[in-house]
């Protein structure tokens, strides 16, 4: 035996199942002795016996799984990766595609869940297409419509794990019901975690070094016939803006019964999409995955960084610079201040397709303040409206809507839609005659809110 050592660097691994892969194909060759692949250095190790095995044959084994010899050209990649960010993130905002596009009411039809779905899977290929591509191209075979069984059990687990979830979130509901502080720590969390999921995918090297390990990270490297519907079983527990929204709405049925229905017919319109997607793999070349993967992995940063302002929106914290992720501001008037009637401070606004118009509100400190808040144009995001920092929950109704409090020691204190998409904000003053609201900003809100075609409420 004539031993030897070599590191052989891998620019397209994109998640810890990839070294996994291929440590068990190269342990596999004649004459290998040790295998040590690795996500976080993009490099594998190999104890070989020289008289058996070389570099050459490596190479080809590594090649012959859809990765390439070599580190990747970072500038370039990097470049790459932020241009798909920017594009999906300006596409996500133009088209609303990280929210639900339908309403979503008490009495919804189980076809209209279905239709929800539909609309929304154009998310599902974006955020968790790649990780089902990588089940449908993972196999050996030389025909090309083998993929379709993979495609097919992914969706099973998919769809499997959404309708437990929904019993289980349905019967919760009869129980309690989330509080603002919930619903925004909730919502937080997810955009958190799908942002460091989005940069773990892609490949950014810090967070390949954070060793993140996604649920059927250990799986995926058996290639068993029940793998694809495993991973996709995990994968439906994974946050995500639509997800989440539905999950809300099988919280508010109080039932597990029809928490299950809901979310099995949204799940079930979530899958023609999803299965198409899958099942075309089968004339991509290997090489295909890891540029998709990268992709859904800008993807899944963007819409956390959406998800994360949300979040925040509803607990009522704005932090600098957040506000780039909203598309647009309220047009019209951004300020207004309260006028004194009877020793009470009278403010007033519309909700309407703009949002909250206007949405800067001055009231003076130490005076009662009666807001007056006008239902001229209401649709499933604006129709309701929270002050998190006084947890005041107001749904309002066509018409006229008034909401009473005592201004708080705050500067300012924030105000939202019940999601956190249309923004608005009160200003606390010692003397409201000084104050010049003509040189006010409106405060931007996420694109397409105020007109109906985002998320919606149950």
């Amino acid at each position: 035996m004539n031993p030897r050592t070599i590191k052989i660097p891998v620019g397209d691994m994109h998640c810890i199942s990839c070294a996994g892969r291929i440590e068990r194909k190269l342990k596999n060759l004649a004459g290998v002795v040790e295998v040590k692949a690795s996500y976080a250095a993009g490099e594998v190790m190999i104890k070989y016996d020289a008289k058996k095995a070389g570099p050459r044959m490596f190479q080809a084994a590594i090649e012959d799984l859809g990765y390439s010899v070599g580190k990747a050209k970072k500038y370039t990649q990097y470049i790459g990766i932020i241009m798909v960010f920017l594009a999906v993130f300006v596409l996500g905002n133009l088209t609303n595609a990280y929210n639900i596009d339908a309403q979503l009411k008490d009495k919804v039809s189980h076809l209209m869940l279905f239709i929800i779905g539909l609309v929304t899977s154009l998310h599902c290929v974006g955020m968790c297409g790649g990780l089902m591509l990588s089940q449908s191209m993972r196999r050996e075979t030389t025909n090309q419509f083998a993929a379709l069984w993979p495609a097919l059990a992914y969706n099973m687990g998919r769809i499997s794990s959404y309708t437990l979830l929904g019993g289980i979130v349905g019967a919760l509901g009869a129980v309690f019901s989330p509080t603002i502080s919930l619903k925004a720590g909730l919502t937080l969390f997810a955009g958190v975690f799908m942002i460091l999921m989005g940069l773990n995918i892609a490949g950014l090297a810090p967070f390949k070094n954070m060793g993140i390990r996604l649920p059927w990270a250990n799986y995926a490297a058996k290639n068993t016939n029940r793998t694809p519907f495993v991973i996709g079983f995990f994968n439906g527990l994974l946050p995500c803006g639509p997800l989440q929204t539905m999950q809300l709405y099988a919280l508010g049925t109080g039932s597990a019964l029809r928490g299950t229905a809901a979310m099995f017919f949204f799940a079930l319109g979530t899958a023609p999409l999803m299965l198409t997607f899958g099942s075309v793999t089968g004339f991509l070349s290997k090489g295909y995955t890891h540029k998709i993967f990268k992709f859904s992995g800008m993807l899944v940063l963007a819409l956390g960084l959406i998800m994360a302002d949300r979040g925040l929106g509803m607990a009522g914290v704005e932090l600098p610079g957040m506000s780039l992720l909203r598309s647009h501001s309220v047009q019209g008037t951004a300020a207004v201040k309260a006028e004194m009637q009877d020793g009470v401070q009278v403010i007033r606004i519309s909700a309407n397709s703009k949002g909250y118009v206007p949405n800067v509100l001055f009231v003076q400190k130490g005076i009662p303040v009666k807001w007056m808040i006008d239902g001229e144009q209401l649709n499933a995001c604006n129709n309701e409206i929270i002050i998190p920092a006084l947890k005041i929950e107001k749904p309002l109704a066509r018409g006229e809507n008034v909401v009473e409090f005592m201004p708080p020691n705050e500067q300012e204190v924030g105000f939202s839609c019940w999601m956190g998409m249309i923004r608005g904000v009160f200003k606390m003053v010692d003397d409201l005659a000084v104050v010049d609201v003509s040189k006010e900003k409106p405060v931007p809100s996420s694109g397409g809110c105020g007109g109906g075609t985002c998320c919606k409420r149950s």
